[in-house]
């Protein structure tokens, strides 16, 4: 990366670094999920890689204690007048490393305790990206009600205006039928999707304890993002655990294959052993080493090592490319969501225009009621679309932010 685009990129972090209003509060969300079973999962595998790094580091490398017991029958002959007699021993033994192995188990070691850190990272920020999910969902539903209920209360006004009209004899009876039947159909649809916003309130509630759901959420304007397409896809790529995760286990591979090829060379083992025969007549002290001497066997595990880290290589190249290609096109969604969000919010004015027109040539008589009808079906159509572009610029916008790591920063990472 370049010096300007580097500067670029801190300047742009700088710039996101304030709290959105339209979203939980960093400290609402780091209580949340810190108390949350993602949270548990993260402790565990972190305190899971430091004793895989222990573990590695202290090797199977531990003293055995050998001890004998026997009974020693002896014929008699001419220089032994035979009988029996209780013998006995103990000694013990312990393998010993081959210079190179310990350095290299203490490599893999921390290499097991960092992968196990990428996986609670990633374990914490997939916690997160479901919150924002489950966030915008609630936002979504709320929006989809606010905006019925607005219908709803223009098509009540109107309804009130046909009856006047009505009673002074200048709308006919179809036209109150029509407009109540109108009124009636935004209300049902008012009340379903009063049930579903508060379903989805609900669930926030419950999966996420504690969390503040405002009554009315206050939406904040998309701006567009700022900053070049692979300054952001370097930063999504940078803090994407699944691909360090993938990075350090073709590490890993690379290691335990030069592993394998020092083990092609067992551990000696060394011992030391005391014994007592012949009733105690004869005590015997001994160092005994242990070499073992097959070799086939181990080169079959160096080219297996060897075969696996080339598959973790190739693995974690294929998910670089995904994920590069993932993160372009997060990049071109949320560049593409600002603009339908821009679009949408001009249909919709222009919308509106139209209904406020039709309402007013059905004032004047010379426009029928139910060309103002679909006149605010479509105006409603269109304003619900603009509301849900808006939450689908924040929330793209957002996601990207989450990604790339300057939304909801926790200590731990």
């Amino acid at each position: 990366m370049s010096v300007i685009r580097y500067a670029g990129w801190l300047l742009l972090c700088a710039g996101l670094g304030c709290e959105a209003a339209d979203l939980p509060s960093d400290d609402a969300v780091r209580r949340i999920l810190s108390e949350s079973p993602a949270a548990q999962t993260s402790a565990g595998l972190i305190a899971a890689g430091q004793a895989q790094r222990r573990k590695l580091e202290l090797g199977a490398y531990e003293w055995n204690l050998n001890l004998e017991a026997q009974h020693r029958r002896t014929r008699p002959s001419e220089f032994d007048a035979g009988g029996n007699t209780k013998d006995w021993a103990v000694g013990a033994e312990r393998a010993w490393r081959l210079p190179g192995k310990a350095a290299l188990d203490s490599e893999l070691g921390e290499s097991a305790a960092s992968q196990a850190t990428f996986s609670a990272e990633q374990s914490r920020r997939e916690a997160a990206r479901a919150l924002l999910a489950d966030w915008f969902e609630w936002l979504r539903s709320d929006a989809r009600w606010r905006q019925t209920c607005d219908e709803r209360d223009l098509l009540r006004r109107e309804a009130e205006i046909v009856r006047r009209r009505k009673q002074l004899g200048d709308a006919a009876r179809l036209d109150v039928v029509q407009i109540e039947a109108a009124l009636a159909q935004s209300q049902s649809r008012a009340t379903a999707l009063d049930a579903e916003r508060a379903a989805a309130a609900g669930q926030l509630r419950e999966l996420y304890p504690g969390l503040l759901v405002p009554e009315r959420p206050e939406l904040g304007a998309p701006v567009v993002l700022e900053g070049a397409q692979e300054v952001w896809v370097e930063a999504l790529l940078g803090n994407e655990p699944a691909l360090n995760i993938a990075r350090l286990e073709a590490q890993r591979g690379r290691l335990q294959t030069r592993r394998s090829e020092l083990e092609r060379q067992g551990d000696p083992t060394i011992g030391l052993r005391y014994a007592s025969e012949q009733d105690g007549g004869d005590k015997l002290l001994g160092v005994f080493v242990k070499i073992p001497l097959g070799r086939a066997a181990r080169q079959a595990d160096a080219d297996l090592s060897a075969a696996e880290a080339g598959m973790a290589q190739a693995r974690a190249i294929q998910l670089e490319r995904q994920l590069r290609a993932q993160a372009t096109a997060a990049w071109r969604r949320t560049q593409s969501a600002f603009g339908n969000w821009q679009y949408s919010r001009e249909a919709a004015a222009k919308m509106e225009e139209t209904a406020a027109m039709q309402a007013r040539a059905y004032e004047l008589g010379e426009a029928e009621l139910a060309t103002l009808l679909n006149a605010r079906r479509l105006a409603h159509a269109a304003l619900l679309d603009a509301r849900l572009s808006q939450l689908d610029a924040l929330e793209s916008r957002y996601r990207l932010m989450l990604d790339s790591g300057k939304l909801w920063r926790f200590g731990t990472e």
